[in-house]
């Protein structure tokens, strides 16, 4: 099943400024797991790798933004 735009985009802002419980939220909708032992892998998975990504956020969001001048170019 595709993913919605709406939850893609959400995401995305979640990456550039939302709060750690913003992306972690964007990412389980994207996620979207069937079951609650997948959820609460989910829960797992999502929490260890979302403090690393708020933790280093301005450098996620120069690779994104050096990466899209590429594709632009």
């Amino acid at each position: 099943m595709p993913i919605k735009t709406r939850v893609l985009r959400e995401l995305g802002r979640a990456l550039v400024m939302g709060a750690a419980q913003d992306l972690t939220d964007a990412l389980d909708a994207v996620i979207e797991p069937k079951g609650a032992m997948w959820e609460r892998v989910s829960d797992l998975a999502i929490a260890w790798v979302v403090a690393p990504i708020i933790a280093g956020r301005a450098e996620v969001v120069a690779g994104i933004r050096d990466a899209l001048e590429q594709v632009d170019g």
